[in-house]
């Protein structure tokens, strides 16, 4: 590489780093901003007595939902015939399964299934599903050279 190049590379590089400083130092004023507003009006809120945390939900449904991610991901580049990706799918179904029995058991659920069995908002948390389905879809045939008809 002559000299040339070099510094056009370090000039390149420079400016980069200077984009990423300008992008963090942006970031960190919407932070300052959330926290300072987190801090001001969360603490006013009075505490719930006896309300704890369900993390064997919380275990399931970010597991479900991270296999079902993961395994649509690894299709695009494994493809529909590999082990890995059902392995994902199904896991995340199940996952996910257990989710809901649980929930429907749990003293504190995170997501009490009257508020799914409320015909208005479970058809609006199915139509945002469809929605962010679609959209993953979208996102995933777009961005990958995924042949989905083979």
């Amino acid at each position: 590489m002559s000299t040339t190049h070099a510094r056009r590379w370090l000039i390149l590089a420079t400016i980069c780093f200077a984009a990423l400083m300008i992008v963090l130092d942006v970031t960190v004023v919407f932070a300052a901003i959330a926290i300072t507003g987190g801090l001001l009006l969360l603490g006013r809120q009075p505490r719930t007595p006896g309300a704890r945390l369900d993390v064997p939900g919380v275990a399931a449904v970010s597991g479900g939902v991270f296999c079902l991610v993961y395994g649509f991901s690894d299709a695009a580049t494994h493809g529909w015939h590999a082990v890995s990706t059902w392995g994902f799918l199904a896991v995340g179904a199940v996952l996910l399964a257990v989710f809901a029995a649980w929930q429907s058991r749990a003293a504190q659920p995170l997501l009490p299934p009257r508020v799914i069995g409320d015909r208005n908002r479970g058809g609006a948390y199915l139509t945002m599903a469809i929605f962010g389905s679609g959209l993953f879809g979208i996102f995933l045939s777009s961005s990958t050279t995924c042949s989905w008809t083979s």
